[in-house]
C-alpha cells in the first residue's frame, strides 16, 4: 500500500503531512538538499509524493525524490484552474 505525502513548497521551507499507522504527521524543513535528504531517509519506500510545481523551489525535492526512486507526481496549477474555469 502507498503511503501519499502531501508537500507544500516555498522558497525557504517545505511543510507535509502524511499518515503514519492511521496518525497524521504534519511538520516542516528547511527547502536545502541535505535537511531534504535527511527527511526522504526516513520515508516508507512505498512513498508517492505530490507536490505543485512552484517555479524552481520545488526542484531540490522533486529532484531528490527521484533520485531515491520514489513516485512523484507534481501537479501544474494552471492546469487546476484552467479545469475549475472550464467546468463550473
Amino acid at each position: 500500500m502507498a503511503h501519499y505525502i502531501g508537500f507544500g513548497i516555498g522558497k525557504l521551507t517545505i511543510h507535509y503531512a502524511y499518515y503514519k499507522n492511521g496518525e497524521l504527521v504534519q511538520g516542516e524543513l528547511k527547502n536545502q538538499l541535505d535537511k531534504i535528504e535527511a527527511f526522504i531517509a526516513q520515508l516508507p519506500s512505498d512513498s508517492h509524493g505530490v507536490m505543485e510545481a512552484t517555479g524552481l523551489y520545488h526542484f531540490p525535492l522533486a529532484y531528490a525524490l527521484q533520485a531515491q526512486g520514489f513516485i512523484l507526481t507534481v501537479v501544474n496549477p494552471a492546469e487546476r484552474v484552467f479545469s475549475i474555469i472550464t467546468f463550473y
